[in-house]
């Protein structure tokens, strides 16, 4: 396996400014480098602004480059072809995902700006058509809930759609990945098998399937130099997935740290104190309890999505000021707030909000349940794993979009995120802020799911519950 270098720094301190300075020397000095970053717009931003017009080629394959022709097969054809002499080319995480071979590599180095998602999900409705897949792969039992998908023949003339297909168009990121060296692709068992025989799975539309993919090492191996860069990257699926397969990493070289901002070398934020978080919640946050009808204390009766755009509309007064949300709640919904912009829900590279001090982040990332058990019995992520990917690293991102990341502003900044536990991880990221309870006005804490307890608990029980108050003042302790 290849070693895999890694540039772990805080958000603000310069990681992509830093890589494109560490490859324009390397092509100065005759190598070729392949950047690879999140972005189209952070693509164009990193030529334009850090790489500008050295006198080495620099050549650019995304979907609005205006090049012609698939951008896959032209950065293939471009590493076939790549002439003597140092060279600098960038690409998109998802271009390169999907490239299964790259000519010549081992003359190359690899640079990755911002963590690779390692698992990917498709979801169709094969009722009638589902013989176009199954009939060209094997579904091979991998445990007693999921199958992993083998290629078949034909496989291979699907993923290329040599005569442009419509259906085959659909299906071809995933067909890719089935006849891939560099994923692996599964299907829950009760669904694959549903499929076949024609009937629906738990209330489900017949013929929906969903496919889970895996991203190997092996798309690294047998370049020059491997280095990805990223924030927390300890914490990053990549990382505990990988490091569990027992694949090298290295942490970055010496040289990479002193390209990085001096105010960010130490790996910690600054003017923490200048930062208030607020939340919403002591349970932790869902879809569920987003959901539900909500009782004020004036007594009236409302739906919990319009309460929480209420109170924060109302904290938030006439400051401008950012929020993240799940794409199925509606833009509508937020007319009341006036100076709110909405995030991307990837928002990556995107530094147009650095002039907001204020950002609140509604957003509930839990796992459906069989991307739960994927993450779990294929991946071997554990529950603290899971919402530490899913939840802490996306929100800490859309946190770092606004001014909280630049040592030099020193404006307060409130932050509002819907859970005590995603308020404390915060203030641990920002030493020196301060967390509160943002006052919601209702008049029980939000439901949660499973049994009431009863009025009469069986000495069982109460054994339990004080047990469980044990753990919580430890816990409370060890905070």
């Amino acid at each position: 396996m290849t070693l895999i270098q890694y540039l772990c720094a805080i958000c603000g301190a310069g990681k992509t400014r830093a890589l494109a300075l560490y490859a324009k020397n390397l092509a100065g000095n005759g190598e070729k480098v392949l950047l690879v970053q999140k972005t189209i717009k952070l693509i164009n931003a990193t030529v334009r602004d850090e790489i500008g017009t050295p006198r080495f080629p620099v050549t650019i394959f995304h979907c609005d480059d205006n090049g012609i022709g698939n951008v896959s097969v032209r950065l293939l054809d471009h590493f076939k072809n790549a002439g003597s002499g140092g060279e600098i080319v960038v690409t998109t995480h998802e271009t390169f995902s999907n490239m299964s071979y790259f000519e010549g590599k081992a003359i190359w180095h690899l640079i990755v700006d911002e963590i690779p998602q390692i698992d990917d999900m498709k979801c169709f409705n094969l009722s009638e058509t589902h013989s176009i897949l199954s009939e060209r792969v094997t579904p091979v039992v991998f445990n007693e809930n999921w199958y992993h998908l083998q290629e078949n023949d034909g496989l291979e003339a699907l993923a290329k759609n040599p005569n442009r297909d419509s259906l085959w168009e659909q299906l071809k990121g995933t067909v890719r990945k089935i006849s891939s060296d560099h994923w692996d692709v599964y299907a829950t068992r009760k669904s694959y098998d549903a499929l076949i025989a024609g009937e629906s799975v738990d209330g489900e539309d017949f013929g929906k399937i969903e496919f889970f993919s895996a991203m190997r090492p092996s798309i690294f191996d047998g370049f020059k130099s491997v280095i990805i860069a990223g924030a927390n990257f300890k914490n990053s699926m990549l990382y505990k997935v990988w490091a569990a397969k027992e694949v090298p990493f290295m942490r970055m070289p010496p040289f990479l740290k002193k390209l990085l901002r001096a105010e960010f070398r130490a790996g910690t934020h600054e003017n923490g104190d200048r930062l208030k978080i607020y939340y919403a919640y002591n349970s932790n946050w869902s879809k569920y309890l987003r959901d539900q009808s909500t009782a004020l204390t004036t007594g009236e009766i409302v739906e919990r999505k319009a309460n929480i755009i209420r109170v924060i509309g109302e904290m938030m007064g006439a400051e401008e000021f950012t929020f993240m949300a799940n794409k199925d709640w509606a833009g509508g919904a937020f007319a009341s707030w006036k100076k709110a912009i909405r995030m991307s829900g990837s928002p990556h590279g995107d530094n147009s909000f650095m002039g907001l001090h204020n950002i609140a982040v509604l957003s509930a990332l839990n796992p459906t349940p069989d991307r739960g058990s994927f993450l779990k019995e294929v991946l071997g992520l554990g529950n603290d794993d899971i919402r530490e990917v899913l939840y802490h690293e996306p929100v800490y991102q859309a946190l770092c979009r606004i001014s909280i990341r630049n040592p030099g502003d020193m404006t307060p900044k409130r932050v509002v995120v819907m859970d005590y536990a995603m308020a404390i991880w915060i203030r641990d990221m920002f030493p020196g802020s301060e967390v509160m309870k943002l006052d919601m006005g209702e008049g029980a804490k939000p439901e949660t799911r499973g049994r009431k307890k009863s009025e009469n608990p069986s000495p069982a029980a109460i054994k339990k519950q004080k047990q469980r108050a044990k753990w919580a003042a430890q816990a409370a302790s060890a905070i």
